[in-house]
C-alpha cells in the first residue's frame, strides 16, 4: 500500500504544470455546475449591504514577452519557451452602505497570480476602492474616491523581463451644480501615483494632478453637450536614461474640448469628445505637442439582441506603465458586434486597427526616423450566465504588431477564461 502512494505521488508530481493548471480549471467548472444544480443556492444582489465572489481566471499566452520571431527568446528571457500559463484565483468583496441622500461603498479583491513557466512572475495582486456619493442640498451632488491598485507591469514596450510590481494610488473629487434642469457646471480634481518596484524601470514612477471645470447642458430629448477646460501637471522623479544623457520626462498639458452625446433615433447613439492639446515638457521642448485629439463612437442597435458599436480616435497614449516613450500618439478605429443569442448567452466579436508614433520619445532625438508601429487585433469572447450569481467568460485574443524599428514587431494569441461565483 505504501509503495502504491508513493508512486501515485510521484505520478502527480511528474505531471506538468500545464496539466495541473488544466485540472484546476476543469475543478473550478465542476464547482459552477454543481452550484447551477442546487437551485436552493441564494443569488447575488446589487442592493445587497454585502456582496462577496470568489473567481479563477486561466490565461494561455504564446508570446508573454512580446518578444519578435526575428529574436532567440532563450537570449533574452533565459527560456526557450514563449508560452505560459497564468493561474489566478482571486477572491474579492463589495459594502455599500445607503444612508438617507449619501451612498458608501468599500469594494476589495485579492489574487494570486501564477505562472507555469516563468514562476519568478508569480505575485500578488490587489484593487481596492472607498467612494461616497454625496448630495447636499437639491443641486449639489458629486462623487469623492480613494483608490490602491497593486498588480505586475507588462512586457508590450520594455525591454525588461523581470517582475515588476506596481502600485498606484488614485484620488477623485468629482462635484456638478445643477443651475436649472439643462445646465450645470463641473469641477473636477484627480490624482495619481504610481511607483514600480524594479529598479530598471524607476523612471516610469510618477506622480500627476488633473483639474476639470466645464460646463454641461442637457436637451428635452436627452441629448447632451458640454465644453470643459484641463490642466495636468505630471511629475517624474526619476530621470530616464538614454542613449547620451539623462532626461527629465516631467511635463504640463492644458486641453480644450469639448464632450457629446446624442441620441439620433431610437436605435442609434453617438457620443464622443473633440478638443485641442498642448503638451509641454521641461526638457527637450522638441518633443512638445499641440494639436487635435478625439474620439467617436457610434453604436447601431437594430434589434433587441444585436448591436455594432464603430469607434475612431486620435489620442495621447501616456502615463501608461510599459511606455518607452513620455508619450505616443495613437490613431485608430474599431468595431465590434454584439449578440445576445439568449439572455443568459452573449457572444461579441471586435476588430481594430491603430497606428502609433512614438514622438514623444527622448531617443528620438538621436535617431534619424520616430518610430512607428501598426497594431491590428481581433476579440472573440463568450459569456454564460449559468446562474443568477454565477458567470463563465472565455476571450479569445490575437494582436499583430509592425514596427518601424528592428526587433519591436510581434505576433501573440491569447485564450482566457473565467468562472466568477457572487454570494
Amino acid at each position: 500500500m505504501e509503495n502504491r502512494t508513493a508512486c501515485s505521488k510521484h505520478y502527480f508530481n511528474s505531471i506538468s504544470g500545464s496539466h495541473q493548471t488544466a485540472y484546476k480549471a476543469i475543478n473550478i467548472l465542476f464547482i459552477a455546475l454543481v452550484i447551477w444544480a442546487q437551485k436552493s443556492f441564494g443569488a447575488a444582489d446589487e442592493t445587497d449591504t454585502f456582496q462577496p465572489y470568489i473567481s479563477e481566471i486561466i490565461i494561455y499566452d504564446d508570446n508573454l514577452f512580446r518578444l519578435s520571431d526575428k529574436v532567440d527568446p532563450k537570449s533574452l528571457t533565459g527560456k526557450s519557451e514563449r508560452w505560459d500559463v497564468n493561474n489566478r484565483i482571486a477572491a474579492g468583496a463589495k459594502l455599500y452602505l445607503p444612508l438617507g441622500r449619501q451612498e458608501f461603498t468599500l469594494e476589495g479583491n485579492i489574487a494570486d497570480n501564477r505562472f507555469v513557466n516563468n514562476d519568478h512572475l508569480n505575485h500578488i495582486s490587489t484593487s481596492d476602492k472607498a467612494t461616497w456619493k454625496w448630495e447636499l442640498g437639491n443641486s449639489l451632488v458629486g462623487t469623492m474616491n480613494y483608490g490602491y491598485r497593486q498588480y505586475m507591469g507588462r512586457f508590450t514596450n520594455t525591454n525588461y523581463f523581470g517582475k515588476d510590481v506596481i502600485i498606484d494610488n488614485t484620488a477623485l473629487f468629482d462635484m456638478d451644480y445643477e443651475v436649472n434642469p439643462s445646465w450645470r457646471l463641473n469641477g473636477r480634481y484627480q490624482w495619481l501615483d504610481s511607483q514600480h518596484s524594479a529598479s530598471a524601470r524607476k523612471f516610469l514612477d510618477f506622480t500627476s494632478d488633473t483639474g476639470i471645470i466645464g460646463i454641461h447642458y442637457r436637451s428635452p430629448a436627452n441629448n447632451t453637450f458640454g465644453i470643459q477646460v484641463r490642466r495636468t501637471e505630471a511629475r517624474l522623479p526619476n530621470r530616464e536614461r538614454t542613449l547620451s544623457a539623462l532626461v527629465d520626462n516631467q511635463y504640463r498639458e492644458h486641453e480644450f474640448g469639448a464632450i457629446y452625446r446624442w441620441a439620433i433615433t431610437g436605435k442609434s447613439l453617438l457620443d464622443g469628445h473633440i478638443g485641442y492639446l498642448m503638451r509641454h515638457h521641461e526638457q527637450f521642448s522638441q518633443r512638445d505637442f499641440e494639436g487635435e485629439i478625439w474620439q467617436v463612437n457610434y453604436q447601431w442597435t437594430p434589434t433587441g439582441k444585436t448591436s455594432f458599436t464603430l469607434s475612431g480616435w486620435k489620442s495621447l497614449l501616456t502615463g501608461t506603465q510599459d511606455l518607452t516613450a513620455s508619450y505616443i500618439v495613437a490613431e485608430g478605429f474599431s468595431i465590434s458586434p454584439t449578440w445576445s443569442a439568449t439572455p443568459k448567452i452573449t457572444i461579441q466579436a471586435e476588430f481594430s486597427w491603430e497606428e502609433r508614433e512614438y514622438a514623444g520619445d527622448p531617443d528620438v532625438l538621436e535617431s534619424v526616423q520616430t518610430r512607428k508601429d501598426t497594431i491590428i487585433g481581433s476579440r472573440l469572447s463568450l459569456s454564460y450566465n449559468f446562474t443568477d450569481n454565477g458567470q463563465l467568460n472565455i476571450v479569445y485574443r490575437r494582436e499583430d504588431r509592425d514596427s518601424s524599428r528592428l526587433f519591436s514587431d510581434y505576433e501573440f494569441n491569447t485564450v482566457f477564461a473565467n468562472a466568477i461565483l457572487r454570494f
